[in-house]
């Protein structure tokens, strides 16, 4: 059965991070959004973005397109802003794969 992934990277990387997998679930017939993390510093406080404003981003790519049922993957620190969106939701199963573990094929 088809799912809804969306693969957030880890620190300073982007979704090219997982183009090969990404290729991989869509041609299986998987939905796949792979997220592009804001870097940047804020210009008012100079600070960089953290944990809460990467799950703020994930959140808002997953209530923007309206996703259900989505499959979270988080490389390396992707996993932390992965957890901060699931965190009040119901959580069958997680699993923290490796960056260096990628190109994972199942």
């Amino acid at each position: 059965m088809p799912s809804t992934f969306v693969l957030v990277p880890g620190n300073l990387r982007g979704a090219w991070l997982w183009a090969e997998f990404e290729r991989e679930l869509a041609s299986r017939g998987h939905t796949v959004y792979a997220l592009d993390l804001e870097w940047e510093r804020n210009p008012q406080t100079g600070r960089l973005p953290g944990i809460r404003e990467q799950a703020q981003q994930t959140e808002e790519l997953i209530t923007s397109r309206h996703l259900k049922d989505v499959v979270l993957v988080g490389a390396s620190n992707g996993g932390v802003p992965v957890m901060q969106v699931v965190a009040g939701a119901l959580i069958l199963c997680a699993l923290r794969v490796p960056v260096h573990a990628l190109p994972v094929l199942f």
